[in-house]
C-alpha cells in the first residue's frame, strides 16, 4: 500500500483528539496512546493456521492434509474459515510447480510468459471426523453462508501462469458436498470476502491494484458495491460494511460506512480525524480485514490500530493506539481480530530479517505482549470468517 502522508488542518486535528477519549458502554475508558510492549514466551491465542496444524478450534490442534497456504490472496483474505455450525474448515493449499527466486528475474530462471508456476485448491476438512477433501484445482478465497453454503472462487485454468492474470469465477456450492454454480457472469481476478446474510461481497482487483467491491445477489447478479475500496469488515447482522478508500485514489481518503442493500453511504470518517496519539498527526492509513464485534470495529492503521463505534448510523472514532513496530519499514499489524470480550486484540506485526511476531493488547491498560519472532513464510494466521448475519 502506497502510504502518502495526509495533513489535516488544524480545526479536524483537534476534533479528532476529543473525540477519541471517549467511555465504553461498560464505563472503562478507551483512552487512546502509544502501547508498552512487553516480551512473552506464551504460545499463540486464538484459532490459528501454521503449515499443516490447526489449532483453537479443538481440544487438541489437528493436523491438516496439506499445509495452508493462498499466495494468490495475500492477506487481503483468511487462509482458513471455519463453518458457522463449526463442524468444518475451509482452508486454502498450494503446490508450487517449480522453484522460483522472487529475487531474481523469471527469464534469467529459465521460466517463460505462460509457464506454470503453482495450483491452488480449496480443501474442506470436517473438524469431528477429522476427514479432509479437495475441491477443484484452481479454487480458493471462501466464505461460508449461515445455512452452510459455501462460496468461492475457480479459475479458468488450475494453473497460475508467469506473467498471466489468473482470472477465476465466482462459485457456490449449497453444502460441501453439492455441485458448485457459478454465479459471475464473466471471469475477472475476483476474491470472495463474506457472506453480508444472503448476498455475497466480492472483490474484484484490477491492473494497478486498484479494487472495487461487488454484491452478488445470485447467480448472474452483480451489482456495485464500493468503486477503488477495500474490505474493513461486514457488521454483525449482515446489513452494512465498512470500507476503506485508497489514498492512491482520493485527495481524502475515509472510511466510508455503506449499506448492502443499495450501496448508500451511511457515515463517513475521513483519514484526517484519525490521528496518531504519540505524534498528534493524521494516519495516512487504515486497512482491512478488520474485525467487527457487537458495535465496535477494529482495523489496522500506519502507526498501529484504531477503534471505531457503529451505533445509530454513526461512526465514530473511540480509540487510536499507537504501536511502535508498525511504524517501522514494512512492519504493519495485520488481520487484527477482537477476542470474545472486545477488551483484547490479537494481530500480528512484521519483524526484521523477514520475522513476523504475534501482538495481544489489552486496549483499555494500553499494554501489549509480543510473542516469539518466528519466520514470516510459515507464522500462525488466524482462521475467521468476515461474513456477517451468522
Amino acid at each position: 500500500m502506497k502510504r502518502i502522508a495526509l495533513l489535516g488542518s488544524a480545526l479536524l486535528v483537534s476534533a479528532a483528539v476529543l473525540s477519541i477519549h471517549l467511555v465504553t458502554a461498560g464505563g472503562t475508558g478507551a483512552r487512546s496512546g502509544r502501547v508498552a510492549v512487553a516480551q512473552t514466551r506464551a504460545a499463540p491465542v486464538g484459532a490459528t493456521v501454521r503449515g499443516r496444524v490447526l489449532s483453537g478450534l479443538g481440544k487438541s490442534p489437528a493436523k491438516l492434509e496439506l499445509a495452508a497456504s493462498a499466495p494468490l490472496a495475500g492477506s487481503l483474505v483468511p487462509v482458513a474459515v471455519p463453518s458457522p455450525d463449526g463442524v468444518y474448515v475451509a482452508y486454502n493449499t498450494w503446490r508450487w510447480k517449480r522453484d522460483v527466486d522472487w529475487y531474481q528475474s523469471l527469464s534469467s530462471q529459465g521460466i517463460q510468459t505462460g509457464d506454470a508456476l503453482g495450483t491452488p485448491v480449496l480443501h474442506v476438512r470436517s473438524l469431528g471426523r477429522g476427514k479432509d477433501v479437495a475441491l477443484e484445482p484452481g479454487t480458493f478465497s471462501a466464505a461460508w453462508r449461515k445455512d452452510g453454503a459455501l462460496a468461492y472462487v475457480r479459475g479458468e485454468q488450475p494453473d497460475y501462469r508467469a506473467n498471466t492474470p489468473f482470472l477465476r469465477q465466482v462459485v457456490v456450492r449449497s453444502a460441501p458436498d453439492t455441485a458448485p454454480a457459478v454465479w459471475s457472469s464473466s471471469p475477472a481476478e475476483y476474491h470472495v470476502l463474506g457472506w453480508a446474510g444472503q448476498a455475497l461481497i466480492v472483490a474484484q482487483q484490477f491492473e494497478g491494484e486498484s479494487i472495487s467491491l461487488l454484491v452478488f445477489d445470485g447467480p448472474g447478479s452483480a451489482r456495485p458495491l464500493a468503486q477503488n475500496a477495500s474490505l474493513v469488515a461486514i457488521s454483525p447482522d449482515g446489513s452494512s460494511a465498512l470500507v476503506d478508500e485508497s489514498p492512491a485514489d482520493t485527495d481524502a481518503p475515509a472510511l466510508r460506512l455503506v449499506s448492502v442493500t443499495d450501496a448508500t453511504e451511511l457515515a463517513r470518517a475521513p483519514f484526517s480525524t484519525i490521528v496518531d496519539p504519540a505524534t498528534s498527526t493524521p494516519v495516512a492509513w487504515v486497512s482491512g480485514p478488520g474485525d467487527w464485534l457487537g458495535d465496535r470495529v477494529v482495523a489496522s492503521t500506519s502507526t498501529g490500530l484504531v477503534v471505531l463505534r457503529v451505533a445509530g448510523g454513526r461512526l465514530s472514532i473511540e480509540q487510536v493506539l499507537h504501536v511502535d513496530s508498525a511504524t517501522r519499514p514494512n512492519g504493519r499489524l495485520w488481520e487484527p481480530r477482537f477476542a470474545d470480550d472486545g477488551r483484547t486484540i490479537v494481530t500480528w506485526t512484521d519483524l526484521p530479517g523477514a520475522q513476523a511476531a504475534q501482538i495481544v493488547c489489552d486496549r483499555f491498560a494500553l499494554t501489549c505482549t509480543k510473542g516469539a519472532a518466528v519466520p514470516s513464510a510459515n507464522a500462525p494466521r488466524p482462521v475467521y470468517d468476515e461474513s456477517g448475519g451468522n
